[in-house]
């Protein structure tokens, strides 16, 4: 009996230290079409998002705003529409350069937050070129705070169920 709730408790203790290690990110699979940006996917992950410490003086501003209006995050990043080309022509002689896409898809890894709403991107002209809402984060957080007191009840249960058996089987 001692052993079951000695198992139980470490089991729950490594769990949640596993969960707490992991912050969440928010995959955001978008598309750039000629300065427009849309989003094609979104994603919630265990992971790492990456410093931004370093930041491009200009280009497209993300922001990440909660449910009360107010900024959780803010970074700056450059429209991954430009690759670097290198070639030769007829006579070996190597050519190349930078060529501007007007159409590529891309990812951003933003960190996530439970009381997010949307995730807007700006312009480097200050103008919105792209809103995400997350609405559904706020149901999902209520069902994930659901199925935590459901676990944790059952666990109650069971141990005192375990409890009682030992009991009665002391007894007879």
């Amino acid at each position: 009996m001692n052993k079951a709730i000695c198992f139980l408790m470490v089991t729950f203790v490594l769990l949640g230290s596993v969960m707490a290690a992991n912050p969440r990110v928010v995959i955001l699979k978008l598309n750039y079409n000629d300065g427009n940006i849309t989003l094609l996917n979104s994603t919630v992950k265990y992971g790492f998002f990456p410093d931004r410490r370093y930041q491009p003086d200009y280009g497209y501003r993300a922001e990440v705003i909660s449910f009360e209006d107010s900024l959780l995050y803010e970074f700056r990043f450059k429209a991954p529409n430009e690759i670097f080309v290198d070639g030769t022509d007829e006579d070996g002689e190597i050519s190349g350069g930078k060529i501007a896409l007007e159409n590529v898809n891309f990812a951003l890894n933003v960190p996530y937050y439970e009381e997010m709403k949307e995730i807007n991107i700006y312009s480097s002209e200050d103008e919105i070129v792209g809103s995400f809402s997350f609405e559904e984060g706020r149901n999902m957080l209520i069902i994930r705070w659901l199925l935590v007191g459901l676990i944790f009840i059952v666990t109650i249960a069971l141990v005192f169920l375990i409890i009682v058996r030992n009991k009665k089987q002391a007894n007879s």
